[in-house]
């Protein structure tokens, strides 16, 4: 991911799915475009990181709990 958006959501009255699927609305609605990689805190996600179907989730260090950071995977394309 080159750019992303950064979420923040602490709600104790949601799932991370539902933190998930408001977030990526939001990005949508911002960039018009779903967004493909979501990277949390590991504290964030509880077994396996398949949360939601077409989101990549990644776990970092670097990302503070209850942030999220939306944006696309980079595809790399090799010179022709």
């Amino acid at each position: 991911m080159i750019n992303g958006m950064l979420w923040f959501d602490n709600r104790d009255d949601c799932s991370l799915v539902e933190k998930l699927e408001r977030a990526a609305a939001h990005y949508e609605r911002r960039f018009h475009t779903r967004p493909t990689l979501c990277i949390v805190h590991p504290m964030m996600v509880v077994g396996s990181p398949d949360v939601m179907p077409g989101l990549e989730i990644r776990r970092s260090n670097d990302v503070l709990p209850n942030h999220f950071w939306l944006g696309l995977k980079e595809t790399h394309r090799s010179a022709a």
